[in-house]
């Protein structure tokens, strides 16, 4: 909810810190973000996965451990999401697990890392 309040101005950044700091976060996570630095080397696949990714376009899915993990809906009809290494070295869209967050929806394109460290 908070990505849409934010379009990347000074001034919305500004009123995300009050949101964020009035509903009591400490912090957030990033980790999306960064697989679409131009410098990040996974499989342009995954990237493009995750620029292409719609509200509403991850799932929880739980392991045979219980531990959970947040998966982009991919539409392979025959994905065993099992494969972390799959996704990112080849983007293996049978037996890859392509990892991100919620927030995927609102990324759209690749960037410099310079740049998206000036965005945050």
């Amino acid at each position: 909810m908070i990505f849409k309040l934010c379009n990347r101005t000074k001034s919305s950044n500004a009123f995300c810190a009050s949101l964020t700091n009035i509903l009591g976060a400490n912090g957030v996570q990033v980790g999306t973000a960064f697989l679409l630095a131009k410098e990040c080397q996974i499989s342009p696949i995954y990237q493009e996965i995750i620029c292409k990714s719609e509200e509403n376009g991850t799932s929880l899915i739980s392991d045979e451990n219980g531990h959970l993990t947040r998966l982009l809906n991919i539409s392979s009809e025959h994905s065993s999401n099992k494969s972390l290494k799959a996704a990112v070295e080849t983007g293996d869209l049978i037996n890859g697990a392509f990892m991100a967050g919620s927030a995927s929806a609102y990324l759209e394109k690749l960037r410099l890392l310079k740049l998206l460290f000036n965005e945050l």
